[in-house]
């Protein structure tokens, strides 16, 4: 018997040992990726590269597995990070490390994983452009008119091209070796991708406000002369325009042949790609139901939020795909002109009044709401969702990261290393209610501060390595990150 007992435990042992092996195979960080990088396959399907995830702009992340309807409820601030300013700019995550832009004038590079800044790299004015990420290279737009391009690990500046204007918030669209972006100068423009050189831009068709679309060949992007244009990728030559009953104050998306856009007369447009012709539009959205959101289309819906209304509450809407017509709505307590995000059969989008929701994608019941940055700062910031983590920021200068509780069960580390930077937390003591079909969803109750848990004064954090640096100069403009620092523990969310 003691025999056979002991053959069991030693088998146990050697699975349990290749498994860690497995484990610390999967998540291997090399020098070159930095700590708490994800290389190879992990860090391949982890990734939000540019606004709204794709140059088409699909707001949808087909890799997340971790984040659900079953545990999005539980969502809590696993970190954040402050800027010297307020964050319009959508993060874009890459290779375990998040892009963002700031009041500011500055770029920042963040470890996904803890929130240390890993270098910052400082423009001539604000950044409200998203950054793309696309070959170990960042773009992004400034105020001071400049498309810049950094190199994605060390902030160094590789080169920078100008515009006639500030570029505002649009966003790069890299695709085919080209990035595209508007400008207020009215102009449409592509650069190469590598050297910086223009390679086009298109004559004056008013203010550009925000991002292009480009799908199979095609550049798509809406004016406030209520047009929506179509250029040839390669040539920049007019191939169609659209018109609407509004300005065009969002970023278009293209799915499948047609281009799906909202506008300020209250409606969402559904156009034929290839020539421009009106496949679809919605009925006037109530209570001055503008539409400054990007659309998420997927699953044969049309997800997309109203902006500012007239009780100052907000509406998110699942269209049908295929003629426009409405299939469920909720609302939302404040304005919203942040961006949705699609992930795993939930809808993510932030209100002005710096709550995250996450919504049902099938039905529209709510199944998470919270408030994560300062009430009354507002949040014009877009969510990426990458690797079981929410990531956005606020105009409360801070960029925030909501996950569900890690486990809490042992797990193999190569990190062993304790750490004051650790977290607590618990399962969620309160349920939360489903909203009705097409209903205002009902308050919750607050959630209990890590002090007021009843097991909180007896159990302690789990320690990880400190990744909190202190910086020193780099060249080229780009602050790098070196060496250790003390870090402050994370309020409560």
């Amino acid at each position: 018997m003691r025999v056979l007992l002991g053959r069991t435990l030693l088998l146990r042992l050697i699975a349990i040992a290749a498994a860690c092996a497995g484990l610390a195979a999967a998540f291997v960080t090399p020098a070159s990726a930095g700590p708490g990088r994800l290389v190879g396959q992990a860090a391949a399907s982890a990734s939000w590269p540019q606004f709204h995830n794709t140059a088409d702009r699909s707001g949808i992340n087909p890799s997340e597995q971790s984040l659900n309807k079953s545990n999005v409820g539980g969502l809590q601030v696993e970190w954040s990070t402050p800027t010297g300013g307020q964050i319009w700019s959508s993060p874009a995550v890459v290779g375990g490390t998040l892009y963002i832009g700031s009041d500011d004038h500055k770029v920042y590079a963040m470890n996904a994983a803890t929130g240390a800044v890993d270098w910052t790299f400082a423009t001539g004015d604000i950044v409200r452009s998203s950054p793309a990420v696309v070959g170990g290279i960042v773009y992004v737009g400034s105020d001071d008119h400049n498309l810049y391009a950094l190199n994605a690990t060390t902030g160094t500046k590789i080169w920078s091209a100008t515009t006639g204007d500030r570029i505002a918030e649009s966003s790069p669209a890299v695709a085919g070796g080209k990035v595209y972006i508007g400008s207020h100068d009215g102009s449409l423009y592509a650069f190469n991708a590598t050297t910086g050189a223009l390679v086009w831009r298109s004559d004056n068709i008013w203010a550009i406000w925000e991002s292009a679309a480009v799908a199979n060949g095609v550049v798509y992007v809406g004016t406030d002369k209520s047009t929506l244009y179509a250029f040839d990728a390669n040539t920049g030559a007019t191939l169609w325009t659209a018109t609407t009953g509004g300005l065009i104050r969002c970023t278009p998306t293209v799915v499948n042949g047609v281009v799906y856009v909202g506008s300020d007369d209250y409606r969402v447009y559904a156009f034929n790609a290839s020539t421009g012709g009106l496949v679809w539009k919605t009925s006037v959205l109530p209570y001055l139901g503008i539409v400054r959101a990007t659309p998420v289309v997927t699953n044969g819906l049309v997800y997309v939020e109203t902006g500012e209304t007239a009780p100052m509450n907000s509406t998110i809407y699942a269209f049908k795909q295929s003629t426009g017509a409405t299939v469920w709505t909720n609302t939302m307590p404040d304005y919203a002109t942040s961006s949705p995000a699609y992930a795993n059969g939930v809808v993510y989008v932030a209100s002005f009044d710096s709550q995250l929701h996450a919504f049902d994608a099938d039905t529209g019941d709510q199944l998470y709401h919270s408030k994560y940055g300062t009430m009354g700062a507002g949040t014009k910031s877009s969510p990426a969702v990458v690797n079981g983590t929410v990531y956005l920021g606020d105009n409360d200068n801070r960029v925030y990261a909501p996950a569900p509780p890690r486990s809490s069960t042992p797990t193999c580390t190569t990190d062993p290393t304790p750490s004051p930077g650790g977290r607590l937390t618990w399962p969620a003591t309160n349920p939360i209610p489903r909203a009705r079909r097409g209903s205002r969803t009902p308050s919750l109750p607050p959630s209990p501060s890590r002090a007021d848990h009843p097991t909180a004064a007896r159990r302690s954090p789990r320690r990880r390595r400190s990744r909190c640096p202190a910086t020193n100069r780099a060249s080229s403009g780009a602050r790098r990150t070196a060496g250790p620092t003390s870090c402050a523990r994370l309020p409560s969310p």
